[in-house]
């Protein structure tokens, strides 16, 4: 009887080995998988966080280039006001010479006409 009793608890004890053995090798295909999926997470997650990067990048291009295309019209509406000043003197010149009969016979000569001779 001590023979069968020892082949019974070979029996069983092989038998825990193989539930024990298989639960083992199931964990690890589960813990395998899990890694897998850990590096795949991580992957997106680097490729998220440089394409947030190179986004927010775009996105200070961008703002720059608002703000200098804002600085230029700013600055082009002012040249467009000092031009608009020069024309309107220009046209108020051009009226006090009509005004005054002078005539530009030369360039580095001007001559007058007026009745007060003040010129």
């Amino acid at each position: 009887m001590n023979n069968e009793t020892h082949l019974e608890t070979s029996d069983d004890l092989n038998q825990l080995y193989e539930i024990i053995h298989n639960k083992i090798h199931t964990e690890l295909k589960e813990l395998e998988e899990m890694d897998k999926n850990l590096e795949k997470k991580k992957r997106d997650i680097i490729d998220l966080t440089q394409a947030y990067q190179i986004a927010k990048q775009n996105a200070e291009i961008e703002q720059k280039k608002v703000i200098n295309e804002k600085k230029k019209n700013k600055s082009l509406k002012k040249l467009s006001f000092i031009n608009q000043k020069l024309l309107s003197i220009n046209d108020e010149i051009q009226s006090w010479i009509n005004e005054n009969n002078i005539e530009f016979d030369d360039i580095s000569s001007i001559s007058y006409t007026s009745s007060n001779n003040t010129f």
